[in-house]
């Protein structure tokens, strides 16, 4: 009988991957603010991979992760963990829209500011500028990225992916216009033109503006 009892002890053993779990041993919850705990746990795999023997539970409903504080490698788990759980960069956009009208000749005349939208934003998350009117409504929706040090002191590169959309009220359905992938310098304004429907020429200079990673408290 003890030889059977020592047998399912050391199969526990292995299938704990060498460390046997104890529910009585002391843990902490651990809630993340900004990165997902389903997005963290993968992480900490590639980092830890036996991180099933040092989380004990993963609550979604709470964004918490709870370990198992006497593992071995908990302290280096909880450094990662406040190495992860920053916010996401924040990225400023402003925009310009002008309107270019043209002469019978094809030239344009004397361009006309129509909107300085402004939005703060998420890195990788799309953001929303909306210009116009109601009689013709656009969309600008714009996705920032920011690259590496482009070797300019105090430029990093980034990347704007831009859709404009005719939004305008009464439409069946919104119609994409144009999109386009432009490599900007943090801070410094690009141009956008496009020609619409009715002949006149549009142009939307768009700045974008990296703003520093905060970690959390």
């Amino acid at each position: 009988m003890n030889h059977l009892i020592c047998f399912i002890c050391a199969m526990t053993f292995i299938a704990t991957g060498g460390y046997a779990i104890d529910s009585k041993k002391p843990s902490e919850s651990v809630p993340l603010k900004f990165m997902e705990v389903t997005d963290a746990y993968q992480v900490l795999k590639d980092s830890f991979p036996d991180i099933a023997n040092v989380v004990r539970s993963i609550q979604i409903d709470k964004n918490t992760l709870t370990l198992d504080l006497t593992h071995v490698k908990a302290a280096a788990v909880l450094e990662k963990l406040a190495e992860i759980d920053v916010r996401p960069k924040q990225i400023y956009i402003s925009a310009e829209v002008t309107e270019l009208p043209l002469n019978p000749d094809g030239e344009s005349k004397e361009p006309r500011v129509i909107a300085r939208p402004s939005i703060y934003c998420q890195e990788d998350k799309p953001a929303t500028l909306l210009f116009g009117s109601k009689s013709k409504a656009c969309k600008l929706t714009i996705t920032a990225t920011s690259l590496a040090d482009s070797g300019q002191i105090g430029s990093n590169r980034i990347i704007l992916r831009s859709v404009v959309s005719d939004v305008t009220s009464g439409a069946s359905a919104e119609k994409e216009m144009f999109h386009l992938v432009d490599y900007a310098l943090d801070g410094v304004p690009i141009e956008i033109t496009q020609r619409l429907d009715n002949g006149k020429l549009q142009k939307v200079t768009v700045t974008a503006s990296s703003l520093p990673r905060v970690a959390a408290k």
